[in-house]
């Protein structure tokens, strides 16, 4: 139920933030509603790809380097509390661009169908 009122809440802000834009600045030049559904869809997939292959914020592969100097380094760190938040924080991400991604999805649908 969440997926579908963010994608419901998220087409109509970037479908308003994007009108406005365009009878502000009339860069877009979108003459149809699914101009605006296309450009919509183009923020929502970027925005989806960013949160998607951001650099994950854990160093944990470093205990298993194949270069002893850093393993050492690594093991001298004491970041166990650390590793389970930046975990989490990456759980998150990945699920905000996979929400990014079905609504961009919702936005090609009404594309091709308008």
């Amino acid at each position: 139920m969440s997926v579908v009122f963010f994608v419901i809440v998220s087409n109509a802000l970037l479908l308003g933030i994007l009108y406005l834009f365009e009878q502000i600045t009339g860069v877009l030049s979108a003459n149809y509603l699914s101009d605006y559904f296309f450009y919509s869809l183009m923020i929502q997939w970027l925005l989806g790809t960013f949160f998607m292959v951001s650099v994950p914020s854990y160093n944990s592969h470093l205990k298993h380097s194949p270069n002893q100097a850093t393993r050492m380094s690594a093991s001298l760190l004491n970041n166990s509390n650390k590793d389970s938040q930046n975990y989490q924080n990456k759980a998150n991400d990945m699920r905000f661009s996979h929400k990014c991604f079905i609504s961009g999805a919702f936005s090609l649908l009404m594309c091709i169908v308008l």
